[in-house]
């Protein structure tokens, strides 16, 4: 079974794993900017680490 969450746009709930909401149409409705921050920390701990065995 999917998980639930609020669209950010229209405030409907849909199911986490949607790409578009099908009320109000916006793109990666369920996406917050806490998502974004913990993923590009992850992404800069990754470089950093592999830069660092490279040298």
């Amino acid at each position: 079974m999917s998980k639930l969450a609020n669209c950010k746009n229209c405030k409907r709930e849909i199911e986490t794993k949607k790409r578009q909401c099908p009320y109000c149409g916006i793109l990666n409705p369920t996406v917050t900017l806490k998502d974004i921050f913990i993923a590009m920390i992850i992404v800069l701990v990754v470089m950093g680490t592999v830069t660092y065995f490279i040298k």
